[in-house]
């Protein structure tokens, strides 16, 4: 490992790093200007980049030690790091794996540019002959790969071949006035380039994970449905009559139960808003079994989604509010839902009991106040 010590002069560390973002800025205009919402950070005891949820932190001496396209690819990768979020992304999830399932993604991004860059005949990257990358993979977003390499641990042996050593991302949630700056940017700056004709990050699910639907999901419903190591599910009924009552590790698909409300109460844009959360919430958790109601005063479903591709069923209702039907039916299902999520604009008649299972409620704005609500998470959208 190189350790720097020296103390370079400002001058010359900001120079090169000034004549490195203005190649950027004529090789790839999208990444030139994203750049420009970057807010970086001198950290003299680094040996490569490093960032979290808004800030790239960077060793002077480090700098001065690459050539022009190694800078320039680092920086690169660090920034789309930063636009993609994923640092605030993490959680607590193992931080080498997570990192190369990052890596992945933006490596994929990357070279996936290169590519278009070198058919239009312009100036290019030059990428590392050693750069982590996995064609398969890199167009899903970053925690189904993370899940993959958990699934298939030898897929991770990547990250240590260079053995241990700093990680690129600093672990750490921010909070959602933090984020929203870098999530503007992304999809501000996507525009303009989409206008153009010329949009590098398209084809990456990834990204849509970064500007992400209006509710966190994946955060919102990260405690109700990753089980533990040590989340045991029910008996296992196979050996039941050899008088044999196995646990067993829950390692299935896990189920969420949704019921969108189609009372009269509910505008047509409302409706759609609601059904847009709920093709947002499969894209987040693509392992996910979603079971789907509609209820007004009825209830009507439920419909299995296919979170790979969503085709929602068209809503059903138009008539008064009633809650309880929907939870008497899902509470007596036979395997119970992980959690239950109920959009409406929560003004109906609620169950005299508190359900045993837990409950977020999604209310859209003008709808009722949390405190008129007897149970559960409520979450209210903003206009």
């Amino acid at each position: 490992m190189t350790i720097y010590n020296a103390t370079p002069d400002d001058s010359l560390w900001q120079e090169k790093w000034q004549t490195m973002r203005i190649r950027l800025m004529r090789k790839s205009p999208f990444f030139g200007t994203l750049a420009l919402y970057l807010a970086l950070e001198e950290d003299d005891q680094l040996h490569h980049f490093q960032v979290d949820a808004r800030s790239m932190f960077v060793n002077p001496a480090h700098i001065l030690q690459l050539d022009e396209p190694t800078l320039e690819f680092q920086f690169l990768h660090a920034l789309l790091h930063i636009a993609l979020q994923h640092p605030q992304r993490m959680g607590n999830r193992d931080a080498q794996r997570w990192e190369v399932a990052c890596d992945i993604v933006v490596n994929g991004i990357i070279a996936t540019h290169n590519d278009t860059l070198k058919a239009q005949r312009k100036a290019t990257f030059r990428l590392p002959p050693d750069m982590l990358r996995d064609t398969a993979l890199e167009q899903l977003c970053v925690e189904e790969i993370y899940q993959l390499l958990v699934k298939q641990p030898q897929r991770c042996q990547a990250c240590s071949k260079e053995g241990p050593g700093e990680n690129c991302l600093r672990r750490g949630g921010q909070a959602e006035s933090q984020t929203t700056p870098w999530r503007k940017a992304l999809e501000s700056v996507r525009q303009v380039q989409r206008h153009q004709g010329d949009d590098p990050l398209a084809a990456f699910l990834d990204v849509a994970e970064a500007v992400g639907p209006q509710i966190p999901w994946r955060e919102l419903l990260w405690h109700y449905l990753t089980p533990s190591a040590s989340d045991f599910c029910q008996w296992d009924r196979r050996f039941v009559w050899q008088e044999s009552y196995l646990e067993y590790l829950e390692d299935q698909r896990v189920t969420v139960a949704i019921c969108v409300d189609t009372s009269g109460s509910i505008s047509t844009s409302e409706l759609s808003a609601m059904l847009e959360e709920v093709q947002a919430i499969g894209r987040c958790y693509p392992d996910l079994t979603i079971l789907l109601w509609y209820a007004d005063a009825a209830l009507y479903g439920p419909w299995e989604l296919d979170t790979s591709s969503p085709n929602i069923p068209a809503p059903v209702g138009g008539g008064g509010t009633d809650f309880r039907p929907f939870f008497q039916r899902v509470t007596s299902l036979t395997c119970p839902p992980a959690v239950v999520l109920y959009m409406t604009d929560g003004y109906g008649k609620f169950p005299a009991q508190t359900p045993s299972l837990p409950t977020i409620w999604l209310v859209p704005p003008g709808g009722a106040r949390p405190k008129q609500f007897p149970f559960g998470q409520v979450i209210q959208q903003l206009n």
